[in-house]
This record gives C-alpha cells, structure tokens and sequence, in this order.
C-alpha cells in the first residue's frame, strides 16, 4: 500500500509530463513576439538570459531588445538575417530547456519540441509558425484534434499508403519517436 509521499510524488510526476495550459500559451506568445520583433528590423540578442523576461499580468514580456539590422555588418545578405533569426529562437529553446521547463527530468514531448528548433528547413515565418503550432504547446483536446488532422490529410494525400504519409508526418514532428516505438514492438 503507497503511503501519502509516495502518492505525491506519482502525481508531480505525472504533472510534469503535461505543460499547462499557460506556459503553452506564453511560449506560443513569445514565440510570436520574437518574430514580431524581427519584423520590424530589430534583434535582441540575449533571450537566451532570464533578466530580459518580465511576467506583467500574468504574461511574460521580452524587456531590453538591444539591436537592430542597422547595427549589423552586411545587412543585405539574407541568409546572414536568417541565421541570426534562427539563432535567437534557439536562445529562447535554451533558456527554457535550461532554466525553465523541468531541466534534467525526462519529458519526451518537451525533448521533442527542443528537437524541432533544429528543423529549419522552412522559410522563416513558416518556421516560427510551426513551432507555435507545435502539438508540445496545444491543449490536449487541441494535440488529439492535430493528430486526427494528420491522419487525414494523410490518408487523403496518399490514399495508396496512408501509413506511411502518417509515419512522415509524425517523423517531422517528432524525430526517432517511430524507430524507438517500433523498436519496443
């Protein structure tokens, strides 16, 4: 029989396999600030460092942005601008995975999300919305319903081989998930 501690202990375990609603909305939210920032030909070049996050009503705000493409050598190369976009959003992945969201505790989905700041195949506003649409940040009604969604559009895509149009899907999303599940099979 488990005494109360070791209930407590089950159940935080348990809590740290599911993000809550509000860090999923606020890593969403951040997510779209810093594109918003890049937007308008700024850099902050520090979100990798707690000191530059407030919570102002219950919402976290980036504060000290500290660049612009006017303080940067060769603004006109483009993939030099992609390259310091995609690098402030691993800041962001860093600065979570290392401070924030449980570091050192396994956490598949989270370990997953972290991957897929990795995955810049994607032109740069597609990017930044794919990893705010990732299922790591979505309710569980709203995760079910993305996968329901990639079943579908799967199998309408490729009626031929729909589970393979499945297993690419997951794959983008959740690299070496399948080839560990079909090991364990």
């Amino acid at each position: 029989m488990q005494d109360d501690n070791d209930l407590k202990k089950e159940a935080s375990r348990e809590d740290s396999d599911i993000l809550s609603i509000w860090w999923g909305n606020e890593i969403r939210n951040l997510l779209q600030t810093i594109k918003h920032i890049h937007s308008h030909k700024l850099f902050h070049m520090g979100l990798n460092k707690m000191e530059n996050y407030v919570v102002v009503d219950d919402q976290i705000k980036i504060i000290n942005i500290q660049s612009s493409f006017a303080d940067l050598e060769d603004v006109e190369n483009t993939t030099k601008l992609r390259t310091l976009r995609i690098d402030e959003l691993k800041a962001l992945r860093n600065m979570l995975k290392e401070r924030i969201l449980l570091p050192g505790v396994p956490w598949i989905d989270r370990d997953y999300f972290f991957v897929f700041f990795d995955n810049v195949k994607y032109e740069y506003p597609t990017f930044v919305n794919k990893l705010a649409s990732h299922p790591f940040l979505l309710t569980h009604e709203k995760r079910m319903e993305c996968f329901r969604n990639i079943v579908r559009r799967s199998t309408n895509e490729n009626l031929d081989h729909p589970s393979e149009a499945v297993d690419t899907e997951v794959r983008r999303l959740y690299p070496n998930f399948l080839d560990e599940i079909y090991t364990i099979l």
